[in-house]
């Protein structure tokens, strides 16, 4: 039978910072060499609360890593899941996919 993580070893499983090499989009405009440089993504929870019928509240939370320089640039991002553990359990399946998880 499989041990059951709990919600602390999730999100102490889960990195803060991400860096990765990356392809530099536009590298210097008179040569024509792949320029490489070493990227910064930083974890970002996202808690949302709403209020339906009846004045019941829901939350959601999203999980993703962004570019720390750029806020716009996303490595990856959860879908909006209604608990925490499910939002984690996914960051980490995701960065398992990618090879970025640990070992």
């Amino acid at each position: 039978m499989k041990k059951k993580i709990t919600i602390e070893e999730l999100e102490f499983s889960l990195p803060l910072k991400i860096q990765r090499r990356e392809k530099k989009e536009m590298p210097c405009h008179d040569c024509k060499k792949e320029c490489f440089h070493t990227v910064t993504y930083k974890q970002d929870l996202w808690r949302s609360d709403s209020y339906g019928d009846n004045n019941r509240k829901t939350r959601t939370y999203e999980i993703s890593f962004r570019m720390e320089d750029d806020s716009q640039k996303i490595l990856f991002r959860t879908n909006r899941c209604y608990n925490l553990r499910e939002a984690l359990l996914e960051a980490n399946e995701k960065l398992e996919q990618m090879g970025l998880g640990e070992k």
